[in-house]
C-alpha cells in the first residue's frame, strides 16, 4: 500500500486490492491541520480500467491530543444532517481499533472529470476547528463498477503544521 505514497501514475503501479472496499491508514512525519485531500488516479487516456478506480472516499481523523478531544465535542453537538446522513451513526472506519476517529472529508473521485488529479477540501466544520492529526485513514467506500479489484494510485495529505 505504500506505493500510494510515491508519485507514478504509470498504468499498474497502485495499491490493488480484492473487492470494492478498503482502509489506509497513513501516519504523517508531524501532526498537520490538514487543509484538503489530492486523489490521483492514472489518466483515461492510457488505461480503459476506469471501474478499478475508487469513488466514494472517507477521510476519518485519529483524535488523540487532549485539545483535539475538546474541539471534537464541540463539533458533535454541531454536526451537520448532511454529514450524518452520509456516515449514519459511524464513529470511525470498519477497523478502528482504540482509536477515536473523526471524518475530516467525504468525496466522490470523478473517473468523467478532466483531470485524474483532483483536489477535495476538507469538511467545513473540522476547518474551522483548526485540528491537527498525525494519522488519517482512507477508507474506500466503493469503486467504478469493478466487483473483483480497486485500485488506488496516489494520495495527499495538505496543510501546515500547528
Amino acid at each position: 500500500p505504500d506505493i500510494v505514497l510515491v508519485d507514478d501514475l504509470h498504468v499498474g503501479s497502485c495499491w490493488r486490492f480484492k473487492g470494492t472496499s478498503g482502509q489506509l491508514g497513513i501516519v504523517l512525519p508531524v501532526p498537520v491541520i490538514i487543509s484538503h485531500i489530492t486523489v490521483d488516479h492514472v489518466s483515461r487516456k492510457y488505461t480503459p480500467l476506469t471501474n478499478l478506480a475508487l469513488r466514494t472516499i472517507i477521510i476519518w481523523g485519529v483524535v488523540d491530543a487532549p485539545e483535539n478531544l475538546e474541539k471534537l465535542e464541540r463539533r458533535t453537538a454541531n454536526v451537520s444532517a448532511k454529514l450524518t446522513e452520509l456516515i449514519g451513526d459511524r464513529s470511525g472506519p470498519p477497523i478502528t481499533g482504540h482509536f477515536q476517529f473523526t471524518p475530516l472529508a467525504i468525496f466522490d473521485y470523478d473517473i468523467h472529470a478532466n483531470s485524474h488529479i483532483q483536489t477535495f477540501p476538507l469538511l467545513d466544520d473540522i476547518l474551522g476547528l483548526k485540528m491537527d492529526f498525525g494519522v488519517v485513514v482512507v477508507e474506500i467506500v466503493d469503486n467504478w463498477g469493478s466487483e473483483a479489484w480497486t485500485c488506488l494510485h496516489r494520495v495527499r495529505i495538505h496543510g501546515e503544521q500547528k
